[in-house]
């Protein structure tokens, strides 16, 4: 079963988004940054769903810590595995868009954004990298 790990500091939605994947998906979620990264070396997750604003860091900051393939904890992704990262942002710009994607995104979308869109997002991803 392909992993998702959502990185949201917003309760409500973070709960919506695990209710919504979970049974399709095994699912973790994080509150913060630091946290959601921990997570991804620790867990190592097929796709990571991040908001951008977080508490003590921003999903660009997020986007780059998995990318390098450390955390805190200075333990590296395994297998040099490195996941899908989907990051979603009420504030969404091209500008921001960009940086995402230079920072090492594969998808951005603004909120509110259509849950079925992202469940479709995320069903590509694994199925490209033959995740389950």
């Amino acid at each position: 079963m392909p992993k998702i790990l959502i990185i949201e500091d917003e309760k409500n939605l973070r709960d919506v988004l695990r209710m919504a994947l979970e049974g399709a998906y095994a699912v973790r979620c994080a509150a913060d940054g630091k946290a959601g990264v921990r997570e991804a070396v620790l867990w190592q997750p097929d796709v990571v769903i991040t908001d951008f604003t977080l508490p003590g860091m921003t999903g660009i900051d997020v986007i780059q810590a998995i990318r390098s393939g450390r955390g805190r904890e200075n333990r590296e992704m395994k297998n040099g595995k490195l996941p899908g990262i989907i990051l979603v942002s009420a504030a969404m710009s091209l500008e921001l868009e960009k940086a995402a994607m230079e920072a090492g995104a594969n998808r951005c979308l603004a909120k509110p954004f259509d849950l079925q869109k992202l469940k479709k997002k995320i069903k590509e991803y694994t199925d490209d990298r033959g995740c389950g």
